[in-house]
């Protein structure tokens, strides 16, 4: 199958109106899956497709242009991690919601992708009401995942903590790190937080440093596997 080239469903939409709503950017190999999602969406007054691709290549040089609300990363895509991560490295602002099936085997995968910096995992069974109010938490800097998905997801947390339980947590950090933490768990890069938190991008990397060292890891990644743990954790 040929990777879909990026397009626009916006159309000639009203751009004070396109302003207003939530832009999002489909990524899915599936033509007919792509069309039906941007025809439903598009034809609400919530949110607006500004785009899709159906490979990772074309999507991630799309979304670093575009610089989408959101991105549904459809699981059939394949290593939802990987792309998860290529797509926030594209443009780290947007917000990754992973779009699959509803079965407990692939709890792995999802917090894989989860731990690679996704927002939210929703279920192709989702209704679009569902949907959007998923779109809708996530913009608000929530973690969003389905019941279904939640099951499979405590039972993995579990096993990590398992064999983690030696590994530090985030209370082995400060106030300020937790924060910092939590803002690399969110996609932001370090120019971005010290612009969010009013403090020098010198001071960001040297706090970015020792949460490393206190986490015992060597890759932000590994960083914002803690938090979003984390934040399963006390959710579930």
């Amino acid at each position: 199958m040929q990777p879909l080239a990026p397009m626009s469903y916006c159309g000639d939409r009203d751009e004070s109106l396109e302003r207003r709503v939530t832009r999002i950017f489909l990524l899915t190999p599936i033509r007919l899956y792509r069309d039906a999602v941007a025809e439903v969406v598009t034809s609400s007054r919530q949110a607006c497709v500004c785009g899709a691709a159906g490979g990772l290549a074309a999507a991630c040089e799309a979304v670093a242009e575009l610089k989408p609300d959101i991105v549904l990363l459809d699981a059939a895509i394949g290593d939802e991690a990987r792309a998860t991560a290529a797509l926030l490295v594209a443009s780290s602002s947007s917000r990754i919601v992973v779009l699959g099936p509803a079965d407990d085997d692939r709890a792995e995968r999802v917090l894989g992708a989860l731990e690679a910096g996704a927002a939210g995992y929703v279920t192709r069974e989702s209704t679009l009401t569902e949907l959007f109010a998923a779109i809708e938490a996530v913009g608000r800097g929530n973690l969003v995942c389905s019941p279904e998905v939640a099951g499979g997801l405590r039972r993995r947390v579990a096993s990590l903590a398992n064999t983690r339980s030696s590994a530090p947590g985030l209370e082995a950090l400060t106030r300020r790190e937790q924060q910092i933490a939590r803002l690399v768990a969110d996609g932001l890069s370090n120019k971005e937080i010290a612009l969010q938190l009013h403090i020098e991008l010198p001071t960001v990397k040297n706090h970015v440093h020792r949460i490393l060292e206190k986490l015992q890891v060597r890759r932000r990644g590994e960083a914002a596997a803690h938090v979003h743990a984390s934040t399963l954790n006390r959710k579930y």
